[in-house]
């Protein structure tokens, strides 16, 4: 597996110190952003930063959002996109334990602390021919080249709601989780992190957190009301040393 990941205000997203679990091949590139492994079990990867970092997001923004462009995902290999809190093993898919969310891209159904199945992520689309609805992935079939991205929409208003989505190549899928990383009250904010899971095959994943362009269009607003570089910088100068 090779992840390649970005930079923004020369703050690495992804943590030198790789968890044990995580059999390198070779090590880390010197600007941090490649890391090759050889796991054949399942694998999780966080991001060294949140990308919700409870009170400190900014009022200006809209929420969160990041993309991974699949360069290769050959036989059964699987990945797994989403988000959550830690800890978590780093020995297991996101979206099978305790505040963690993903859409795992071999079967597409979404997962939120569940190791049972997930549920499914489908939509109704009406059939013409048979004059009526049926029910249809919201995500078709994953290959390489294809773009997924996972965002949170944050509440707009007090007693609002906020949601977890995705992205397919561009076009924005209904929501997956309402709520899930919305505080119940003032004081109880989740740091939320980035989190991209595989297992069971040789992969290869671009990640994009802002420093090109997103191929979901509306998130490359001049406001940047979607990126996470203005938190960095409420962050302090460098980033925090979390463990991994």
């Amino acid at each position: 597996m090779t992840l390649i990941s970005v930079e923004l205000d020369k703050r690495s997203f992804w943590s030198r110190r790789l968890n044990h679990r995580l059999v390198l091949e070779k090590p880390p590139s010197v600007d941090n952003r490649a890391a090759h492994f050889k796991n054949r079990g399942d694998a999780c990867l966080t991001s060294n930063l949140p990308i919700i970092a409870g009170h400190y997001n900014s009022a200006t923004k809209r929420g969160v959002y990041f993309e991974i462009t699949i360069r290769q995902m050959e036989g059964n290999a699987i990945i797994a996109l989403g988000m959550q809190c830690l800890p978590y093993p780093p020995n297991r898919l996101p979206g099978w334990h305790r505040k963690s969310a993903a859409l795992h891209f071999d079967d597409r159904r979404i997962y939120f602390d569940d190791s049972e199945g997930g549920i499914d992520y489908m939509r109704d689309v009406y059939n013409p021919q048979l004059g009526t609805s049926i029910k249809q992935h919201n995500v078709p079939e994953i290959k390489a080249m294809d773009i997924v991205g996972c965002g949170y929409e944050f509440p707009l208003n007090v007693g609002g709601v906020g949601s977890l989505f995705y992205t397919y190549n561009g076009e924005r899928l209904p929501a997956a989780f309402p709520a899930i990383f919305d505080p119940k009250e003032e004081g109880q904010e989740f740091d939320v992190f980035a989190a991209v899971g595989f297992t069971d095959g040789p992969c290869q994943f671009d990640v994009n957190f802002g420093l090109t362009t997103f191929k979901w269009s509306d998130a490359n607003s001049y406001l940047r009301e979607w990126t996470v570089e203005g938190l960095f910088r409420q962050l302090g100068d460098g980033p925090p040393q979390y463990g991994s």
